[in-house]
């Protein structure tokens, strides 16, 4: 666990009194789970067990009744088809996701410190909200074709706090356009790497598209030197979009805010990444205005 999830580990357990009835120790363990991921719900049972309680065994219980757990204790539904937690305690740095999960859960990889690299396989056509938030070490995800599907459901915030995440794989470019997400996830910029090439190729924005979805992940994506939009509105330089009007598909504005000429500080320009949870270093600044 990090130090979040075990301060709050504490007053989860502060709020059930000792003498703790059934009912009571299953909401305790949901709501451990929920918060603290499967790593706090086993630290709680070794509490336990040292403790001489006997109320590892009702956490056994819990957990056989609701949950499938792994050789390495990451913590999937009883079907196996849903990665609900993974087990921050077991160190893993690479973890390649089983063929037979669909879906990633809500804040299933939350705060993992050690996690470097994941891969996602092609049966996966759902990841959760904040899946990966605060992952603070990922560098690589490599994402099946299963995200570029039509019925593929994405939650919001999936990468933000990745600060380190430098590039992300995938087998055909539709696998990541299609790719569903809001709340610009993405904390820092990646290379794009499409059938294990490096994807500079300019990039045309189409009166036709219907969403920001086309054109979030290129804001990322620092591999692209040219983006382009029917109306020659947008343009960009060295990997960073620097040049936005005010944008509009069907009438509705996408990036109504994000219009890069209306700031002449540094300062504006970093107080807008605050607000949008986007990283904007010293560096991308020196990019924006550099002349």
């Amino acid at each position: 666990m990090n130090g979040e999830q075990e301060r709050r580990l504490y007053q989860i357990l502060a709020e059930f009194e000792e003498e703790i009835n059934a009912y009571d120790l299953e909401q305790c363990n949901r709501k451990i789970l929920k918060e603290c991921g499967i790593a706090g719900l086993l630290t709680v049972k070794e509490w336990y067990i040292q403790a001489r309680t006997g109320l590892d065994r009702e956490v056994d219980r819990y957990l056989e009744e609701n949950y499938t757990l792994d050789a390495d204790k990451n913590l999937y539904d009883k079907s196996g088809a849903t990665l609900v937690s993974f087990n921050e305690d077991n160190l893993n740095e690479r973890f390649e996701i089983p063929d037979r999960v669909t879906a990633i859960g809500d804040q299933a990889f939350k705060g993992n410190k050690n996690i470097i690299e994941v891969i996602i396989p092609d049966s996966v056509t759902r990841i959760g909200n904040s899946a990966f938030e605060g992952c603070a070490n990922l560098q690589k995800v490599w994402m099946g074709k299963g995200l570029g599907q039509i019925n593929s459901v994405s939650g919001s915030n999936i990468f933000y706090g990745c600060q380190k995440l430098k590039e992300i794989h995938v087998g055909r470019i539709e696998d990541i356009k299609s790719f569903k997400h809001d709340n610009n996830p993405f904390t820092a910029s990646f290379d794009l790497y499409v059938g294990g090439t490096l994807y500079n190729t300019d990039i045309t924005i189409q009166k036709e598209c219907k969403s920001a979805v086309e054109i979030d992940w290129i804001i990322f994506c620092k591999s692209i030197r040219k983006v382009y939009s029917d109306s020659k509105k947008i343009s960009c330089r060295d990997g960073y979009i620097i040049n936005y009007e005010k944008l509009s598909v069907n009438g509705k504005k996408i990036f109504p805010l994000l219009c890069i000429e209306d700031f002449r500080t540094v300062e504006q320009l970093k107080e807008f990444g605050r607000e949008h949870h986007l990283d904007i270093s010293d560096d991308a600044c020196s990019k924006f205005f550099r002349k």
